[in-house]
């Protein structure tokens, strides 16, 4: 039995076979989704941002070029987090699309060593889940996995002062699946 953690992984692989293929079926999935978003009445811009973002990512992958398609999917998640801030009336749902949005820019930039602007980017994550945290209409429920999400989000903010990478994937890891887990 092998363990599979971050700590023991190998980072700099990637299975482009696997994101290829990803990524030709949400492309090949565009044009439908593209029009449920108008049907949403989602601005035309956005989706057209969206859709470029979405064909640059494609590029990236096609090209198996790790760094720029990171950045590409994760400025295809900004423009996501926009999007759904244009038709999701719950205002948690928003906060957290953007914290995410914000947390996988971080998470893009990071091997880039822009150390600085990966602090930037989860400050606006901790910007954006505030606003989540300070909600009084939360749950008793989702309060503790929300308490989590805002430890991790400072963890992942200590982890960038100290430069160190792994400590970062760990919290990533953990608050995204956690972010997943509350909206």
């Amino acid at each position: 039995m092998i363990a599979n953690n971050i700590l023991n992984s190998q980072r700099g692989e990637v299975d482009w076979n696997k994101m290829k293929q990803m990524a030709e079926n949400l492309y090949s999935s565009w044009a439908v989704i593209e029009l449920d978003l108008h049907a949403l009445n989602v601005k035309p811009e956005e989706i057209l941002q969206f859709s470029n973002d979405l064909k640059a990512s494609v590029m990236q992958i096609e090209k198996e070029d790790k760094t720029n398609s990171l950045i590409t999917l994760a400025n295809s998640y900004a423009t996501l987090a926009r999007v759904i801030d244009e038709y999701e009336t719950n205002t948690m749902t928003k906060q957290v699309s953007y914290t995410k949005a914000n947390i996988i820019n971080a998470y893009a930039i990071l091997e880039t060593n822009r150390w600085e602007d990966c602090a930037n980017f989860l400050q606006e994550a901790e910007n954006r889940f505030n606003q989540v945290v300070n909600d009084v209409s939360i749950g008793v429920n989702q309060q503790a996995e929300i308490n989590k999400v805002y430890v991790l989000i400072k963890e992942m903010q200590e982890s960038v002062k100290l430069q160190d990478i792994s400590l970062f994937y760990i919290n990533y890891k953990n608050g995204m699946q956690t972010l997943d887990s509350i909206g």
